[in-house]
């Protein structure tokens, strides 16, 4: 089933099983699951959920700091 992810100038597009994690696909991507957010159809998502094909995930950077 396709993905396609987007994150700063990346846009790709993954064929991903049914049961695939979000955390699966940041990684697919060469992105650490630990530096971003995860937005799907609008709303954030746990890296935990798993896609269900012909989705669009949009990784948002965490910024810290003291």
């Amino acid at each position: 089933m396709p993905v396609k992810v987007l994150h700063e100038d990346l846009e790709k597009s993954l064929t991903a099983e049914k049961g695939t994690t979000v955390e699966e696909i940041i990684r697919k991507v060469g992105v650490n699951p630990e530096t971003v957010i995860t937005e799907k159809d609008g709303e954030i998502v746990s890296n935990k959920e798993t896609v269900d094909g012909d989705e669009c995930l949009h990784l948002i950077n965490v910024v810290s700091g003291g």
